[in-house]
């Protein structure tokens, strides 16, 4: 490697540095503001970076706010991945797999409770902003490496008859797969963003709910 080619090696490793640092910092003003209240000037001013080298690395606060998510779910997806390489994993029926799968999101939601709250404003703010299917392609792309390893439990479990054969329906368990998902996302964002807001929501901890609503979903695949 030439003397150049060095320099340029280093460049880039700076940049990236500072981009995961502005990345970092963002997620945080979106997780406790939502991401409409949040203005890019905000940002650099907590990345310590000037707004025009902000635009530099991001040209819209919507490509922020979307390398933001791909970013966290990239993450999560790092805490599924680690089960392919689990031998005894890879032993347990499809119904047995799915109970690791809830546990660990369970565990998630205890140990990250802010990327649940992260992808509820992340949500609204795609929604409001009218945000293309076409700009959420490297976002998407995150979100099927989880996809996958659900789809290998839930398969499995069909073809050893650990997990309910009906409920595959004609489409391979597309639709249980969204059905079990969308039910505990939709749980861990509410506790995530107004779990505690009643006076009466603070009986029952957000983890023992979800405890209970996972417990009731695998209850319903046998």
């Amino acid at each position: 490697m030439n003397l150049k080619e060095k320099r340029q090696r280093e460049q880039d490793e700076m940049k990236l540095r500072r981009m995961e640092h502005v990345l970092d910092c963002a997620f945080s003003l979106f997780c406790e503001h939502g991401i409409d209240s949040v203005s890019m000037n905000e940002i650099a001013l907590n990345a310590e970076i000037g707004v025009a080298s902000l635009y530099r690395y991001f040209v819209t606060k919507e490509s922020l706010a979307i390398q933001c998510a791909k970013q966290a779910w990239d993450i999560v997806a790092d805490e599924f991945a680690v089960l392919f390489e689990d031998p005894e994993y890879k032993e347990k029926t499809g119904f047995e797999q799915i109970i690791v799968i809830f546990s660990i999101f369970c565990e998630l939601y205890r140990s990250k409770e802010e990327f649940f709250r992260f992808i509820c404003y992340f949500d609204s703010y795609i929604h409001r902003n009218n945000v293309s299917i076409e700009a959420l392609d490297s976002y998407e792309a995150g979100i099927q490496g989880t996809k996958e390893i659900v789809m290998a439990a839930l398969q499995k479990g069909f073809d050893d008859g650990s997990i309910r054969k009906e409920l595959r329906q004609n489409d391979n368990g597309e639709t249980l797969y969204y059905t079990l998902m969308h039910s505990l996302f939709a749980l861990a964002q509410k506790l995530s963003v107004s779990g505690t807001m009643l006076a009466m929501n603070k009986k029952v901890s957000g983890s023992a709910q979800m405890k209970t609503l996972s417990q009731l979903l695998i209850a319903a695949l046998q």
